[in-house]
């Protein structure tokens, strides 16, 4: 998100190129606030997690770690994770997959692993390549009532939250 005063600055640029009292100096600071900015969203193109602070009303987009880990091998890509109060949803650029059998996905305590087998450009040839990545989830999430779907070469996921266990009191000793 773009400060007030960079959006004031644009818009002052814009007005004096109007009046045809353009100062080239203008837009090059203009450049320099912006990459500034720009230094505060990560790879995968979120703020910073606590950079901003949170939405009311908006469900987050969290964050994933994009490197690759000794674990993740192949054609690696960005996972993109929503949540709710109820659900979380990921979904993910996987092209070359053929059928149904090229596709795995695991639930294991706080991650999803999302592994198979791909093939490059054309899809229909070639040999097919191993691919693995394993997505941490942001909260525990159940197996049942979980679905996910494979079109125009995009994963979509939907893991249900588990809802958390009647909590009980603790009953505390004084000595």
């Amino acid at each position: 998100m773009l400060g007030k005063s960079l959006l004031e600055n644009i818009l002052e640029i814009q007005k004096k190129a109007w009046e045809g009292a353009y100062d080239p100096s203008l837009a090059q600071n203009l450049v320099a606030e912006v990459v500034d900015s720009l230094k505060h969203i990560n790879l995968a193109g979120f703020p910073q997690p606590n950079q901003f602070g949170p939405v009311p009303g908006h469900i987050p987009a969290v964050p994933v770690n994009i490197s690759q880990t000794e674990e993740d091998i192949g054609n690696i890509t960005r996972v993109n994770i929503r949540e709710n109060t109820h659900e979380i949803f990921l979904s993910m650029f996987l092209p070359g997959i053929i059928s149904k059998e090229d596709l795995s996905l695991k639930l294991q305590s706080d991650a999803l692993i999302i592994s198979g087998w791909y093939r490059e450009d054309p899809p229909s040839q070639g040999e097919k390549l191993p691919f693995k990545r394993t997505v941490r989830l942001p909260a525990e999430t159940g197996i049942q009532g979980a679905s996910a779907s494979y079109r125009n070469q995009y994963l979509t996921v939907r893991l249900p939250k588990k809802t958390p266990g009647n909590a009980r009191d603790i009953d505390v000793t004084f000595f």
